[in-house]
């Protein structure tokens, strides 16, 4: 009786348990944001783009919405002194050097963690910060702060059209 008992209790245990182990991320967000960082920089470097499907998985539903209303006729017609690249910030081009450095939690939840990246552009160390959030067993961005000018989310809100 008493092993039954266990067995039930065992097995209602890992039941509860299996929908817990599948909301939050297998991979660390620190880690999660090196890689994509890493592989950003590279790409920046070899002039090549990110794909628009590509991009707008990395963002949070709302950010990609926005995103798109702002490039749905091509990218937003700006100077190079107001390009703004999502990832490293502003007077960032294709073909520019760039690096990753390093990354740090500083701030948030385990769910909405907000965290510190240092990257180096043209040789100048920046630091930005970006919000990212659990959604659906990964991580999304919900937004990224550079070290001058706008914030992602703000600049893109500038230029979506209906």
């Amino acid at each position: 009786m008493r092993f039954r008992a266990f067995l039930f209790v065992a097995a209602t245990l890992f039941l509860l348990g299996a929908p817990c182990a599948k909301a939050f991320p297998q991979r660390k967000v620190v880690d999660w944001i090196a890689d994509l960082y890493a592989a950003q920089a590279s790409r920046i470097s070899k002039g090549e783009t990110l794909d628009e499907s590509e991009l707008r998985t990395l963002f949070v539903p709302e950010l990609a919405e926005i995103w798109q209303a702002a490039h749905r006729h091509g990218t937003p017609a700006v100077s190079e002194e107001q390009a703004l690249d999502a990832f490293f910030g502003w007077k960032v081009s294709p073909g520019t050097k760039v690096s990753f450095t390093a990354v740090s939690q500083v701030l948030g939840t385990a769910e909405a963690p907000t965290l510190l990246i240092d990257v180096v552009v043209s040789g100048t160390p920046r630091r930005i910060v970006l919000d990212a959030v659990e959604s659906e067993g990964s991580w999304r961005i919900a937004n990224i702060a550079y070290d001058e000018g706008e914030d992602f989310i703000s600049f893109e809100r500038k230029h979506a059209r209906p």
